[in-house]
């Protein structure tokens, strides 16, 4: 794992980068679960969202790595995700573009190895208001 200092860095650019900017971080201000990675600083003077760092990187990167999960691991994973996407639809938001590298895995801090799934919601993913059925 990374140092507690390290941080996910994502530098907005782009054609609509100051508008994009300011959407990802009024997004992240009405948007906080568990499950769901937390805006942590930005640097308005360089564009940047700074996020914590992942300890256990993306789930892209452990399926490449491990290949097979045990089903303990999935559905930890799976509950997480779960509970990030109702937060998120709860507040009418739909996220766009869910896939393996967009969900990130952080140490649960409990000493052991165990991980808390979490799924990115900004940069360069597409969150977008959605209307009930």
């Amino acid at each position: 794992p990374a140092p507690a200092n390290d941080a996910l860095v994502d530098i907005v650019q782009g054609g609509e980068w100051h508008s994009k900017f300011r959407r990802e971080v009024q997004l992240q201000a009405q948007v906080f679960s568990y499950n769901l990675v937390s805006l942590t600083a930005v640097c308005p003077g360089r564009f940047a969202l700074i996020y914590p760092w992942a300890d256990f990187g993306s789930w892209q990167d452990w399926l490449q790595l491990a290949g097979c999960w045990t089903a303990t691991q999935a559905l930890t994973v799976m509950i997480g995700v779960a509970s990030a996407l109702q937060d998120l639809h709860r507040l009418g938001l739909a996220h766009g573009s869910l896939r393996p590298a967009r969900i990130l895995l952080f140490s649960a801090g409990d000493g052991a190895d165990s991980l808390v799934a979490r799924v990115a919601c900004a940069g360069q993913v597409a969150v977008r208001r959605c209307r009930a059925a």
